[in-house]
């Protein structure tokens, strides 16, 4: 069985740990290029890494209508503060008894309970404001699995909101309508939802997808300091690229298999729960020529128009962009390098290779006379090598002279301090020192 079959066929989320450019996002490619016939898959495309992908490919938007009976769930599940936030939900709850029918009216409604639920409000306004441009008023469904592209939204902050809002949206439809086919959605950078200010709705979501059919695909970097969100991961299937010299630690401490510490680009570990087994995988660098997005359809775009009327139903617009190669052109182009080349392959024929000249006599002896002059000096430099050679060797012999001398007189230093030791202790006992005795005598 492949490493994807026996993905495809288990019932848990799957985790893809791994450091930058170790290969987490290819492994995802390869495994939704070869389950797309049997499985469905929701990508939230932070960066627009997943255009190869033949399939339909959607502009990001929240619409008010059909997140309104779910806006106090996602607002307090998704958005709430780690700490709390029950006054997130109590503000929305709140807001929402007055009816309103867009955004632009629950922003409006947020700022008349502002003094009771300051907190609350202040906390859905500063995560709902950073992702206005994609809040919407229509009555727009979930869009049909495919690519939710993000690529276009420059603030990163606005990137990581909508993904937990479209979690949570994803999770409540799931709860009142049955996915056909196993659904799997993928989380690009799902370390960033572990936000000091925002619940991570992801790994909290990750049990209650799996009740409605849907299989949560998420990428990290490191597994959460969270204790009780990492031991949630571990209980995934995992797959664990190179994750540089925190292995020792997930060796040591997690039960990782011994490879983990050296796992090559390309190469990873898949842990799979039910089989509490690991297995040892290659992944195939790339399966896809990179397309452009221009061939990837549909692409639904929302019509914003808040002068008409509120209460009814604006279609969307579907624009399907085809891109064709021109054939003419590309034989166009082709027939004129082939002349080029033709023009190249003449010239150099017509280059015709020259008869080497012969040398007169006079260079002749002016070379040989060089070549004379040339041995003179490389004798007089050998001859004055040897010279500096024999001074080296001299210098060497009066080096270990001197040594022997400064030894010699370190020598007889010692015994001078020593005999005059002796005269001091003789002339303080009023003898005189036997050496001079038998000097004069």
């Amino acid at each position: 069985m492949k490493w994807w079959e026996r993905i495809l066929v288990q019932e848990e989320p799957v985790i893809v740990l791994g450091k930058t450019r170790t290969g987490k996002t290819t492994a995802v490619l390869n495994f939704i290029y070869q389950a797309k016939n049997t499985a469905d898959f929701y990508i939230i495309d932070l960066y627009g890494e997943y255009g190869s992908l033949d399939l339909p490919r959607y502009k990001p938007f929240l619409p008010f209508k059909a997140l309104k009976p779910y806006l106090p769930y996602i607002l307090s599940a998704a958005l709430r503060p780690s700490s709390s936030g029950f006054e997130i939900a109590a503000a929305a709850e709140e807001a929402l008894k007055e009816n309103p029918e867009t955004w632009e009216e629950f922003f409006e409604t947020l700022e008349v309970i502002r003094t009771r639920y300051y907190h609350g409000v202040l906390g859905i306004k500063s995560r709902l404001l950073p992702i206005r441009e994609l809040l919407v008023d229509e009555d727009l469904p979930l869009p049909p699995p495919g690519i939710i592209d993000l690529s276009q939204v420059y603030r990163l902050d606005s990137k990581f909101i909508f993904q937990a809002v479209f979690s949570a949206w994803l999770l409540q439809e799931a709860m009142v309508k049955e996915f056909p086919r196993t659904t799997f959605l993928v989380i690009e950078e799902a370390s960033e939802q572990n936000l000091p200010s925002i619940t991570p709705i992801i790994i909290s979501a990750m049990r209650l997808l799996g009740k409605h059919n849907i299989r949560p695909i998420a990428l990290y970097h490191t597994l959460p300091d969270y204790e009780n969100y990492e031991k949630t991961l571990r209980q995934m299937i995992l797959m664990v690229f190179n994750v540089g010299q925190i292995s020792e630690d997930y060796f040591k401490f997690f039960n990782f298999p011994r490879d983990v510490k050296r796992l090559k680009k390309g190469h990873c570990l898949i842990y799979i729960p039910s089989e509490n087994k690991w297995y040892t995988v290659k992944i195939k660098a790339k399966i896809l020529p990179s397309l452009k997005k221009a061939t990837l359809s549909p692409l639904i775009t929302v019509n914003k128009n808040n002068n008409e009327d509120k209460n009814t139903k604006k279609d969307t617009e579907v624009r399907i962009s085809n891109s064709k190669n021109n054939q003419e052109e590309f034989k166009k182009e082709l027939n004129a390098i082939q002349k080029e080349i033709q023009k190249m392959k003449e010239v150099i024929g017509n280059v015709q290779s020259k008869s080497p000249s012969i040398l007169s006599e006079q260079v002749r002896s002016l070379a040989t006379e060089i070549e004379r002059v040339k041995r003179r000096v490389a004798a007089s430099e050998s001859s004055i090598d040897r010279v500096f050679d024999d001074l080296e060797t001299i210098e060497k012999r009066l080096a270990k002279l001197e040594m022997k001398i400064s030894k010699m007189e370190e020598f007889l230093r010692k015994i001078a301090e020593f005999i005059e030791f002796r005269v001091q202790e003789a002339s303080m006992r009023g003898e005189e020192y036997p050496l001079f005795k038998k000097v004069r005598k």
